[in-house]
């Protein structure tokens, strides 16, 4: 129906000199309208929740497609009902109100002459379909009060559809399993399925999606629900904005999470203690990265890192990557006041760690290598120009290494190490000139492979800037590079492939 209208009748006041039965009319046609929204509203409903199935899906398209004709049929009857009493007050207005006049003939010339020449092409009188009506409409209002209920049935169905294959990796990894959970909260907004929305999407690498339904769960109940299920919800969503560098959001939900962990500490002391440990690290380091307040933020760490010292000394076997990546932490959160002193401690027992724990798990290997990377340039700061070398290239031969077995994961680490090391010797080791160009090609060809990644794309800049202060003329540059592509090839292609 014509918008101008619907708001010019909606509007009306009721006149002194209007009959019992305008009246009537009048208040009979808003609540036929409102019900005729709602009807819009449900089959729109419906049809986004079938548009969202599988594409192969038939059965609950089905039943969809059947509720959709239900719902059609009662906006059929709706309509001309809110046709009937407009064409009732058309005829009252016309001795009447001026203004009510003016919109009734307005109405009459948009929705009810069209109506009147569609039953007439019919055969069919206004008068003959009023008489028939009450039967079909009686019967579709139950099927609108029904709806409720059918909502719910398809929601729980879709749900254990797409849960039920979340299960596996390979139900992960299907695109139909994201569609059915989500076609089930479409049918009912369930706070609980949109927590196994965001559990799906974070298993399948979706982090920026998952964060969103994550704090969809926690606006809707978190004032509601129990502690330890609030910290479940807040515990993911902590990690979630802290990994995608979402500080300014992670600020709130790690205060919220650290206040309810330790409400609940006392009840469980064992399982509640080492969680705190991690949400004060996160804090923490949060805050350090805001640079809004050093001095709670190093109150953190040190907290957190107390924490899982004194946790280790009981399970060294489990505690101690805690205490290695806690000292991580402390030797950055010490480069900004430039305590080299603290810092090199710091990275030497993270070192040390590092290394024991690389023994028996491959995984610390890499942390190995972060760790002597943050070693050797705080060595530079302190002129130990051995020692920053020797940690240069331990940490260079590292990555090189992972990133053979894994180019995806690893290929701008090496990227990365190879600019830290052309840097040093282009600093300190002039005589070294040719490892450092070499190195500062390296680092330019293996991040031009990953435009995509914002770090590889800032490893290129500062490359691209070493070569430039080695004076080496454009031809020169152009040859190192050429040969360097030819050396990287294989690996930047199988980086890709994997990716």
């Amino acid at each position: 129906m014509p918008e101008n209208y619907i708001k010019l009748l909606s509007h009306l006041q009721l006149s002194d000199d209007w009959s019992d039965r305008d009246r009537e009319n009048f208040e009979a046609y808003l609540g036929q309208w409102d019900e005729y929204t709602t009807v819009l509203a449900q089959i729109k409903k419906l049809t986004e929740i079938r548009d969202t199935l599988p594409e192969t899906d038939e059965t609950f398209a089905g039943k969809l497609g059947y509720e959709i004709g239900r719902l059609e049929s009662l906006k059929g009857t709706l309509r001309y009902r809110v046709l009937f009493i407009a064409n009732a007050l058309a005829n009252s207005a016309l001795e009447s109100d001026e203004r009510l006049s003016q919109a009734a003939e307005y109405f009459l010339c948009h929705e009810v002459w069209s109506a009147l020449i569609y039953t007439q092409h019919y055969g069919r009188s206004i008068e003959s379909l009023e008489e028939n009506i009450d039967e079909e409409f009686d019967e579709n209002v139950q099927r609108e009060a029904d709806l409720d209920n059918f909502l719910t049935v398809i929601a729980d169905e879709l749900f254990e559809i797409g849960f039920e294959a979340a299960k596996t990796p390979a139900g992960i990894n299907s695109p139909d399993t994201e569609l059915y959970i989500r076609a089930s909260i479409k049918a009912r907004a369930y706070m609980q399925n949109r927590f196994s929305l965001g559990l799906l999407l974070y298993r399948k690498g979706k982090y920026l999606d998952a964060i969103e339904e994550f704090r969809a769960v926690d606006e809707e109940l978190g004032e509601t629900m129990n502690l330890p299920d609030r910290l479940s919800v807040l515990d993911i969503l902590g990690e979630l904005e802290v990994d995608n560098g979402l500080y300014e959001q992670a600020r709130g939900t790690l205060f919220s999470t650290v206040e309810i962990c330790r409400k609940l500490l006392p009840d469980d002391p064992d399982a509640y203690r080492p969680r705190l440990a991690t949400f004060l690290t996160w804090l923490g380091w949060t805050l350090f990265r805001l640079e809004e307040d050093d001095a709670a933020a190093k109150e953190y760490l040190v907290e957190a890192f107390d924490i899982n010292r004194r946790l280790m000394k009981t399970d060294p076997e489990k505690f101690e990557s805690q205490v290695m990546e806690g000292l991580g932490y402390l030797a950055q959160f010490h480069v900004r006041d430039r305590d080299f002193d603290t810092v090199e401690r710091c990275f030497l027992q993270a070192v040390k760690l590092a290394r024991k724990l690389s023994e028996e798990k491959k995984y610390y290997l890499s942390r190995l290598g972060f760790f002597l990377s943050g070693l050797a340039v705080v060595h530079e700061e302190m002129l130990n120009i051995d020692a920053a070398e020797r940690e240069h290239d331990e940490a260079w031969k590292l990555f090189h290494d992972l990133a053979d077995e894994d180019p995806k994961r690893y290929i701008v680490d090496l990227a990365h190490r190879s600019l830290l090391r052309a840097r040093f010797l282009q600093k300190f080791i002039h005589e070294k000139k040719e490892k450092s160009i070499w190195d500062a090609a390296d680092a330019f060809v293996l991040a031009c492979g990953f435009v995509d990644d914002e770090i590889a794309v800032s490893i290129a800049f500062e490359a691209k800037e070493i070569l430039e202060k080695w004076e080496l003329d454009p031809g020169e540059i152009g040859h190192r590079l050429s040969f360097q592509e030819a050396v990287r090839g294989t690996l930047i292609k199988n980086a890709k492939n994997e990716a």
